[in-house]
């Protein structure tokens, strides 16, 4: 191989490293998205399930059971 092909081959290198650092970034910031996102609804489904038990212990209560 000559020099401009090293070049060449360098420079192409560049490009696809500079592609995958994009990507992966882009994917990190969806990754953390999604993993936040799925952190709320964990913590929302904590909540409903407080709510129905408070309704059935109440209902409970009122029948007397």
């Amino acid at each position: 191989m000559d020099t401009n092909e090293l070049f060449e081959l360098a420079e192409m290198l560049d490009n696809d490293i500079a592609h995958y650092e994009k990507n992966v970034t882009k994917l990190q910031a969806q990754i953390h998205e999604e993993k936040c996102k799925l952190s709320d609804l964990k913590s929302y489904r904590a909540h409903i399930q407080k709510g129905i038990e408070a309704d059935i212990a109440s209902m409970e209560s009122n029948t007397g059971e």
